[in-house]
């Protein structure tokens, strides 16, 4: 039996790395061993097993590295167990396991259990067949990972000699665990900022929210509208996880969410923060978002990508505390961030954002021009019964603004005067009918019928429509009308 159980624990040691990616693993097999010291207490030590007897608790340690010039994506480790060996559990709990011989997978509390006799029940741990470690992040280049609370042993052996005898060598062990340094780096996307038009909906700022702790945590997601800056955003400011279809642009496919659900370690995810535009707010004007992440402790088995999930709670800094080698104790090492009460080691951190209004400044203006009379004809032309009148509708967007876009003209001919729909008879030089013209242009103060859109006349009113004026251009409707 113990040469079978020694077998196991060579066969326990972990699979290849699943991956199209250069990972490197490390392992050991430690077996806990009961010591009794010299003032009569017993100190609980991992050895390397050379015998192991039934009841022996078996550690498995695993170090993970890319080793390859590119990054590792979506790589996994599988261990399968030998019947000798009975599973129970391990230092982070994010394996999933099988119990059918690696056919299924999931969490053991989702997990059934077929006995021989057909009979189906919850499965336990003494069911687990293979485990499974599943890497659904970037590793990147030369990086690699230990999880959290893996115990570390260090042991001591003083050899020595009474008159020329070897004497039984004194030995001694200390045990403790990797303590969670946390660390939460918050950023804005880009060195620019947001430009936005008043009274839009649905804007983002945009982040780069990284895990810098030797764990996964949560990060809890909140915001602050600083008082230095010129307006504040209407309505409530809502997150969304950006789904990486579009890196870095918000859209239809992003997720939204009020806390990021289990961030790997040495792992980043894009965070946009959305909200809405008042109106009648000027060119030039700014709002600063500053966005808050808080380190929480992992929960359930969710992924960023999914947006859901089990929130965990707010971690607390153990720095205070005597340290505790047989507990994961909290150091915070994470810096000050922008938020006005965002202090370094606080388990916090901010940064900040900025949309910046660019609204247009439409001017627009109505000149008419004698044109013909039905006396003299083109030359210096008056007002009178018959004579042909040109309208000209100027729409100036002025510069250092946005383009206006959906730019439509709707004008109300006066009394006394007629669209000029049909050629008028009389002296020479008689000017032609154009209709309604539109997106013409402006030399000086001179109208230009050059415009290659064109309008409407229905019922004494002219409509046309110029789409889109940019900043510090000009455009024009052209009308005629006949003096009744």
């Amino acid at each position: 039996m113990i040469k079978r159980l020694f077998l196991a624990i060579a066969l326990i040691l972990p699979g290849t790395a699943m991956a199209a990616n250069n990972v490197s693993l490390s392992s050991d097999v430690f077996v806990e061993r009961k010591v009794a010291r010299a003032n009569g207490t017993t100190a609980l030590v991992l050895e390397q097993p050379r015998t192991v007897t039934p009841g022996d608790r078996l550690v498995f340690v695993v170090n993970y590295k890319n080793v390859g010039r590119a990054p590792a994506t979506d790589f996994s480790v599988t261990n399968p167990l030998p019947k000798a060996v009975a599973f129970e559990g391990t230092s982070d709990g994010t394996e999933i396991v099988s119990v059918d011989g690696g056919k299924s997978w999931g969490p053991l509390s989702s997990l059934s259990y077929q006995s021989e006799n057909g009979e189906i029940r919850p499965a336990l741990m003494t069911d687990v067949t293979h485990v499974k470690w599943k890497f659904n992040r970037s590793l990147s280049a030369g990086s690699g990972g230990k999880l959290v609370g893996t115990s570390i042993t260090n042991n001591v052996s003083v050899a020595y000699s009474v008159g020329g005898t070897a004497q039984t060598a004194e030995t001694d062990s200390d045990i403790f665990v990797v303590d969670r340094e946390v660390n939460l780096v918050i950023a804005k996307s880009d060195a620019v900022n947001t430009v936005v038009a008043p009274g839009s909906t649905q804007q983002a700022v945009t982040y780069t929210v990284s895990n810098q702790t030797n764990d996964t945590i949560d990060v809890l997601l909140t915001s602050q509208q600083l008082g230095t800056d010129d307006f504040d955003v209407a309505g409530t400011i809502t997150y969304y996880l950006d789904d990486g279809s579009t890196a870095g642009v918000f859209d239809g496919n992003d997720t939204q969410i009020t806390y990021i659900d289990n961030l790997a370690e040495d792992t980043s995810v894009t965070i946009h923060a959305v909200a809405n535009i008042p109106t009648g707010v000027s060119t030039g004007k700014l709002a600063d978002i500053v966005l808050i992440g808080q380190a929480a402790s992992h929960g359930g088995t969710g992924l960023p990508a999914s947006g859901v999930g089990v929130q965990g709670t707010a971690l607390t800094d153990d720095s205070g505390d005597a340290d505790d080698p047989t507990v994961v104790q909290n150091v915070f090492a994470d810096a000050a961030g922008s938020g006005t009460s965002d202090n370094a080691a606080d388990g916090y951190h901010s940064a900040t954002d900025t949309f910046e209004v660019s609204a247009a400044d439409i001017s627009v203006s109505k000149t008419s021009k004698i044109l013909w009379d039905p006396v003299n004809g083109s030359t210096k032309p008056k007002a009178i019964p018959g004579a042909i009148v040109e309208y000209c509708i100027a729409v100036a967007n002025a510069a250092g603004g946005a383009t206006a876009t959906g730019v439509a003209i709707s004008d109300t001919i006066p009394a006394n005067l007629t669209y000029y729909s049909s050629l008028a008879t009389g002296p020479a030089t008689v000017p032609a009918v154009i209709g309604v013209v539109t997106e013409g242009t402006v030399t000086g103060s001179t109208c230009n019928a050059d415009g290659t859109g064109t309008g409407a006349q229905a019922a004494g009113v002219v409509s046309g429509n110029l789409g889109t004026v940019a900043a510090g251009a000009t455009e024009t409707l052209i009308f005629r009308v006949i003096v009744d």
